[in-house]
């Protein structure tokens, strides 16, 4: 089961949409997370590993365990191996820095369970299906006119999460598409967005779902939902994306029953 899992979401392991081969699985698994790779420019000197890249801060699934807890504690009192801003930790030889958040956790978790911990308990899981931003896959360089892959991967083995279907789909994360309160239509170029406005329905179709249970569970609870006319324009058809949570760009708040079933607003 473990390999099989490995093989279906891992980034690193070989699976039929990849040839990439790197380390054996973990007997153990103690970490699962996947990496941003938008924080860095794959063109930059000096060029990054993966493993140097830090991992993304929004998905990070860890067995508790004291004695990685109490080392990292111990790392950061000591002064972080070495650590600097620019170099993060560890210091210039292992560069673990140079990002967004390289100083907290996604460069700690990045630096300890690759560097410290040698990936002795650590899977990449695959950022298209877990922690997905449906972000653009490609860095196009000007000065080279050529395009790379974030993942640093060969153009070949590129995988496009934008076009992972809903269903592959486990958790999603609302940071290049936009929080689904933002009530954003793109009425421009909202094709590029379509995997967003796909998975912001799905959070709204969410909260849709709890106030239908309180509808059900708390009598005279009636949500405020903004409903769309039958003669409905382009831009209203990508606000039905919004389940009538949105009045134009203006989120409508949740509203929810109390313990006296009175009504409160978030």
């Amino acid at each position: 089961q473990r390999l099989s899992f490995a093989q279906k979401f891992s980034m690193w392991f070989k699976n039929e949409t990849s040839t990439t081969i790197t380390t054996k699985l973990p007997q153990k698994i103690d970490f699962m997370f996947t990496r941003d790779y938008n924080m860095i420019d794959v063109t930059d000197p000096p060029r990054k590993l993966v493993h140097q890249i830090g991992v993304q801060g929004g998905f990070l699934l860890v067995r508790p365990n004291q004695h990685d807890f109490d080392q990292m504690v111990d790392i950061i009192l000591r002064g972080g191996d070495n650590y600097t801003i620019d170099d993060g930790w560890g210091g210039p030889n292992l560069a673990f820095g140079g990002y967004y958040g390289a100083g907290t956790i996604q460069g700690l978790a990045s630096y300890y369970y690759s560097h410290v911990d040698k990936f002795a308990r650590a899977v990449e899981l695959n950022r298209c299906y877990f922690n997905t931003m449906a972000d653009n896959p490609h860095h196009f360089n000007e000065k080279l006119n050529r395009t790379f892959c974030r993942t640093l991967e060969p153009m070949s083995q590129c995988q496009n999460c934008r076009h992972t279907p809903l269903d592959q789909i486990y958790t999603a994360h609302f940071t290049v598409c936009g929080k689904p309160d933002w009530c954003d239509v793109w009425d421009r170029n909202w094709k590029k967005k379509e995997q967003c406005m796909k998975l912001i329905g799905e959070w709204h179709k969410v909260r849709l779902n709890l106030e239908k249970e309180w509808m059900e569970r708390f009598p005279g609870y009636t949500p405020e939902l903004h409903y769309i006319n039958a003669t409905e324009s382009p831009r209203q058809r990508l606000m039905r994306t919004f389940q009538g949570h949105c009045r134009g760009e203006d989120y409508i708040p949740l509203r929810y029953p109390n313990s006296y079933d009175r009504f409160l607003i978030e």
